[in-house]
C-alpha cells in the first residue's frame, strides 16, 4: 500500500461540467449567427431599396425629361465670328433636330468642336424647351507657311498652311466650308520661312521662340506707324534672336526679337528720311540701337512714294472661353 492514496474523482460531475461548456458555446454561436444574418439582411435590404429608388428615379427622369417630346431640339442657333458656314459647324457638333435637348452631352460636343483646327473656342447653351445655342470663336490666320511635298511623278509642290496668333497650324479650308471666298494668301498674309518642317503639324501649336517672335512682329506691325506705307512679305527666322524681313516694296529689314514696337518706330523714321532725301530704302538693320546702318537706292530705281496699302486687320487677342 502506498502511503498516499489518490483521491477518486466523480466522473458524473466531470461530465456535467463538460456538457455545460458545450451548451454555452452552442448558444453563443447561435446568437452570433443570428446577429450576422440580421446584419446581412439589413444591408441587403438597404442596398435593394437604394437600387429600386435609383432605378425608379432614372425611369421617372427618362420618361419625364429625356424622352419628353417637349424637349426635342427644334432649333440650333449658331453664331461665329469667322468664315465658317453654320452647316459645317453643325456637322462637326454632331447635333440634329429631334434629339433630346437635355440628353445632349455639352462637354463632349464642346471638346469635339474645339478639336477642329479652325475653331479656337466653343460655348454651348440650352435654351429650354427646344433651342441649342452655339457660339464659335474661330482661329484667325495671321501668317503663312509653305511645306514642299514630293508627288508620285517626282515633281515638288507646296502645301500652304496658316498660323494664328498662338502659333496653331491651320490647314486650308475647303471652299464649301467657307461663307466667303478666301483672299489671295500672297497679299493677305506674310510668309514665315525657316521653320523645321517636322514642326508643321495641322492642329498643333508651334511654340519655338523664333516663331513666337515672328508672330509678335506681325501683330506689332498692324499697330505701327508703318501701316499703309509698306507691308511684311517674308519673315526669315535667321536665328533665335534675329528676324530678317522682306517688305512688299523690296526693303530688307533686320529686326531683333526684343522691343519690336521701338524698332518699328525707327523704321518709320528711316522711311521718312528716305522720302525727304528722295531715296528708297534697300536695307536697314534695326537691331542696332544707335547709328542704324542703312543702304539706299537712287530715286530713279523705284517709286519715291509707294501707293498706300490696305491695312491688314488683326483683331485684338481674345481669351479662350
Amino acid at each position: 500500500m502506498w502511503p498516499f492514496k489518490r483521491k477518486s474523482i466523480n466522473q458524473r460531475v466531470q461530465r456535467r461540467h463538460v456538457l455545460d461548456v458545450k451548451l454555452r458555446s452552442d448558444v453563443a454561436r447561435a446568437r452570433y449567427t443570428q446577429r450576422a444574418a440580421t446584419l446581412f439582411l439589413s444591408l441587403f435590404g438597404t442596398l435593394l431599396a437604394l437600387f429600386v429608388f435609383w432605378r425608379s428615379g432614372e425611369w421617372v427622369l427618362d420618361q419625364v425629361l429625356f424622352r419628353n417630346s417637349d424637349y426635342q431640339v427644334r432649333k440650333i442657333e449658331i453664331q461665329t465670328d469667322g468664315v465658317l458656314v453654320p452647316d459645317q459647324i453643325r456637322r462637326w457638333a454632331g447635333v440634329a433636330t429631334g434629339q433630346n435637348l437635355l440628353a445632349l452631352d455639352l462637354s463632349r460636343i464642346k471638346n469635339e468642336l474645339e478639336s477642329k483646327p479652325a475653331i479656337r473656342s466653343a460655348t454651348l447653351e440650352r435654351a429650354l424647351p427646344s433651342t441649342l445655342r452655339l457660339r464659335i470663336v474661330e482661329r484667325e490666320p495671321l501668317a503663312e507657311v509653305r511645306v514642299p511635298r514630293t508627288l508620285a511623278n517626282g515633281s515638288v509642290t507646296l502645301t500652304i498652311y496658316h498660323l494664328d496668333e498662338e502659333g496653331c497650324v491651320l490647314p486650308a479650308l475647303d471652299p464649301r466650308q467657307r461663307a466667303a471666298p478666301a483672299a489671295p494668301s500672297a497679299v493677305e498674309f506674310p510668309i514665315i520661312e525657316g521653320i523645321e518642317f517636322g514642326e508643321i503639324v495641322p492642329g498643333r501649336r508651334i511654340t519655338t521662340p523664333a516663331v513666337r517672335a515672328a508672330l509678335d512682329l506681325i501683330i506689332a506691325y498692324a499697330e505701327s506707324p508703318m501701316v499703309g506705307l509698306d507691308d511684311l512679305r517674308r519673315i526669315d527666322l535667321v536665328s533665335p534672336n534675329i528676324l530678317q524681313v522682306s517688305s512688299v516694296f523690296g526693303a530688307e529689314v533686320t529686326f531683333s526679337t526684343h522691343d519690336l514696337p521701338q524698332q518699328l518706330r525707327r523704321w518709320r523714321e528711316v522711311f521718312d528720311y528716305g522720302q525727304q532725301t528722295q531715296r528708297h530704302l534697300a536695307w536697314v538693320d534695326l537691331a542696332v540701337a544707335n547709328n542704324v546702318p542703312a543702304r539706299w537706292l537712287e530715286a530713279n530705281a523705284l517709286p519715291l512714294v509707294p501707293p498706300r496699302l490696305t491695312p491688314r486687320t488683326i483683331h485684338p487677342r481674345r481669351k479662350h472661353v
